[in-house]
């Protein structure tokens, strides 16, 4: 009778492990679409411009964007 007990806990304590793992792998996935491909492209050839007293400190272009890192600072020299 013990035998069948511990198995019926074990068969248990798996099923509802890899339902945790499934559940965690979609919600991960979930949390990881973003749907910037629409946005992505509708500011592809957009323009910017700098507001008075901004300076570009740094450029990170990448694959699918180039990002422009603005400051406020003045720096005197």
């Amino acid at each position: 009778m013990k035998s069948k007990v511990s198995i019926f806990g074990c068969v248990a304590l798996v099923s509802v492990s890899v339902f945790s793992i499934i559940l965690a792998y979609k919600l991960g996935k979930e949390q990881c679409r973003t749907d910037t491909s629409d946005n992505f492209s509708q500011l592809k050839n957009k323009m910017i411009a700098l507001k008075e007293g901004q300076t570009i400190v740094g450029v990170s272009d990448r694959t699918k964007a180039m990002r422009f890192y603005i400051s406020n600072d003045v720096v005197e020299s």
